[in-house]
This record gives C-alpha cells, sequence and structure tokens, in this order.
C-alpha cells in the first residue's frame, strides 16, 4: 500500500497580512532532501499495557504462592521431625523402664528370693520332697467327669504311668 505524503507546506507571504489572513495549505510534490521521513505511528491500545501488568503481576503472585508453599512445607517438615524425634525419646525411655521391670521380676521371681521371703513368712523346707504323678486313669477319669473326652484314645493302656504323656496331652490340651 502506496502512502501519500500529506505534510503541508508553509503559506506564502504574498497573501493578504492582518488579522483576516486566509491560508490555504500546499501540498509538497517532493520532500526535500533534508527532511527525514518521519515513521508511521499509531496508537497503542490500553488493554494490551493493562494485559502486560496484569500478566507480570500474575507471575510475581505465582512465584510469591509457590515460595510461600515451599516454606510452610518445610516448616511441616520440621515440626514432624521434631514430634517424631519425641516420640523416640518416649520410646526409649518406655524401653529402658520395661528393662528396669524386668530385672526386678526376675530378682523377684529367683529361688533364693522365693525361699528367702517363705522363711519370713514362716514357711519351712521340708526333710523329703515328695512328687506326685497321676496315673493315666486317674487323668482319664478327670477328663470324662469334665466332659472334655468320652473315649481314651486308641492304643493307650490306662494303667501305664510311665509313657502317658502323649495319650494325656491331646486330652488335656493348653489346661496343667
Amino acid at each position: 500500500m502506496a502512502t501519500s505524503d500529506t505534510r503541508l507546506a508553509p503559506a506564502s507571504a504574498t497573501r493578504r497580512a492582518g488579522p483576516l489572513r486566509i491560508t490555504f495549505p500546499h501540498r509538497r510534490a517532493e520532500p526535500e532532501p533534508g527532511d527525514k521521513r518521519r515513521p508511521d505511528l499509531r496508537i497503542v491500545p490500553r488493554f494490551r499495557r493493562r494485559r502486560a501488568g496484569f500478566l507480570a503481576g500474575l507471575v510475581c503472585l505465582s512465584i510469591f504462592g509457590v515460595m510461600f508453599g515451599l516454606v510452610a512445607f518445610q516448616a511441616k517438615i520440621a515440626a514432624d521431625q521434631q514430634r517424631l524425634d519425641g516420640v523416640e525419646q518416649d520410646m526409649s525411655n518406655a524401653q529402658a523402664t520395661y528393662e528396669r521391670l524386668r530385672l526386678a521380676v526376675a530378682q523377684l521371681e529367683s529361688p533364693n528370693a522365693v525361699i528367702s521371703t517363705a522363711e519370713a513368712k514362716g514357711m519351712v523346707v521340708p526333710d523329703k520332697v515328695t512328687y506326685v504323678t497321676p496315673s493315666l486313669a486317674d487323668v482319664l477319669a478327670v477328663a470324662l467327669a469334665e466332659g472334655r473326652t468320652t473315649v481314651p484314645p486308641a492304643g493307650t493302656n490306662p494303667t501305664d504311668t510311665t509313657s502317658g504323656w502323649a495319650a494325656v496331652k491331646p486330652i488335656v490340651g493348653a489346661t496343667p
């Protein structure tokens, strides 16, 4: 698209001078060699400037939000680590207490401690210790009376007192 030169020439001085001077514009046929051509200018719409500012503000706000999120995340990690350290300290204290209590129970259950406590309460050590072993017939009679079993296991001899453990164990189960 060709552009035409619309610059006006200065008014000639030959016209009438005075307050009612009328001048008519004259077009120049060709530009003078000393004149520089001015670039075509246009008005930039306001919304583009606003859009650039809005976009810059939005980028700054998003960067601030990301940084704030990172700081909050690091603070949460630090708080959780402190809580975890406290729980680990409590756990080690509880384990130490457990070990101390186990030692105390072991000392109180030791045969020497049991004998000394029994003697302090007036008990005496017997001269002769007799162990009582029930016969298989007695165990089966008690089991039948309690309703645990109705028939002795096959292949067992109720009068045998030496090898009756294998036959009695299934009957009595976890009870002593």
